[in-house]
């Protein structure tokens, strides 16, 4: 309805009106200023439920249980993901925050085959909340006591480490006083697998370089810990210093993740657009290429994911990722498929799960993607 009212005041030409589309819902979703940004762009556009994030094999063991006092897989995949979206050095994440409390190993007979796929759906169940995660600049000793400090009460062993925590550390300019037992429980932090950490909880290794204790890194920090939240002493004492701020916006780790693996699926649809050097690419031949990957898909839902696509295009000019609702340059693709690695999309079946009856009847009836048998 809104479509054709937008058709009859302005335009009788339908050529540029899906994308004129976009921006106008956007807008009427818009904080009191009138501003869009593209994080609201996205939220009103939601992905449904069934598309595939990733794959998890039974070798992997995949887990999110006991993510708030024990490093997890689950914790690692999940940080490791934000740490190339924000393009940090490293991530910092509170396990409290990881709610699923599953373990992601396939069923035995399942329809969807031998190894399990990651949804958006599987995606809100461990991340229910938006979680905005600060982009800040912390001495490798700062980050290494951080994760000690938030470990320091932790009594049951570590799945990776095989050690019992410590007590609290000895932080330089922080009071022994400082009762951690007063520290919630999931003030854990979980880590990106850059990152290696010791038997004491020190860290060892950022980025996979041994750590320097006196470089600046930039990390990626929940916004809400870095305020106060499960009171990390380090953050406290961050937040004192003069000089320390937040760079940049603090987008939202759910909307981080769905765009780091949504990205993708540029090079899903690489073989059916055939592009040509310097092409130009067209909404129309985007939205075509979504239709042949996605065939089961209805209408609004390829638009929805082109809509969600064009969200993650890396910009020509350079200054990041764009808020782009029509078609993209050549160079703007070329670099949106730089930022995908080949091992993020190996063993993806899209063209399987994306024909799958049983899979659409679940999700059009509201029903959950992927239930144990």
């Amino acid at each position: 309805e809104v479509r054709n009212a937008y058709v009859q005041t302005f335009t009788r030409c339908c050529e540029s009106v899906d994308a004129s589309m976009d921006q106008l819902l956007a807008v009427a979703d818009a904080d009191e200023t009138g501003e869009i940004t593209s994080f609201n762009y996205e939220a009103i556009f939601r992905l449904p439920t069934w598309i595939t994030l990733a794959h998890f094999t039974k070798e992997q063991a995949i887990s999110s249980k006991k993510s708030s006092s024990e490093q997890t897989l689950m914790g690692s995949f999940l940080c490791d993901a934000l740490r190339k979206e924000l393009e940090v050095d490293c991530v910092l994440f509170d396990g409290g925050n990881v709610r699923g409390d599953r373990d992601y190993c396939p069923q035995p007979g399942h329809h969807r085959g031998s190894k399990w796929a990651f949804t958006v759906a599987d995606l809100r169940r461990e991340l229910p909340w938006p979680s905005e995660m600060a982009t800040v600049r912390m001495e490798g000793r700062q980050i290494s006591e951080a994760v000690q400090a938030s470990r320091a009460k932790v009594s049951t062993p570590s799945r990776r480490l095989g050690s019992k925590a410590p007590a609290v550390p000895n932080i330089a300019g922080i009071s022994r006083s400082f009762d951690s037992s007063h520290q919630l429980a999931g003030g854990f932090l979980q880590c990106d697998s850059g990152m290696q950490v010791r038997p004491d909880n020190s860290v060892s290794q950022i980025a996979g370089e041994p750590i320097d204790f006196k470089k600046r890194y930039t990390v990626g920090v929940l916004y809400n810990a870095l305020m106060g939240m499960n009171q990390n002493p380090v953050f406290e004492k961050w937040r004192n210093e003069p000089g320390n701020r937040i760079v940049g916006q603090c987008p939202h780790a759910r909307e981080l993740l769905t765009r780091h693996f949504l990205r993708r699926l540029w090079k899903l649809t690489q073989n059916k657009l055939n592009i040509k050097q310097d092409e130009d690419i067209s909404r129309d031949k985007l939205h075509a290429a979504i239709q042949q990957v996605f065939p089961r898909a209805g209408g609004n839902m390829r638009r929805s994911l082109l809509r969600r696509l064009l969200s993650t295009v890396v910009v020509e000019d350079g200054s990041g990722r764009g808020f782009k609702s029509s078609g993209i340059t050549y160079k703007e693709y070329q670099n949106t498929l730089s930022k995908v690695s080949h091992e993020e999309v190996e063993g993806h079946d899209y063209e399987r799960e994306c024909n799958d009856p049983e899979m659409h009847e679940r999700y059009n009836t509201g029903g959950s993607r992927q239930e144990e048998v």
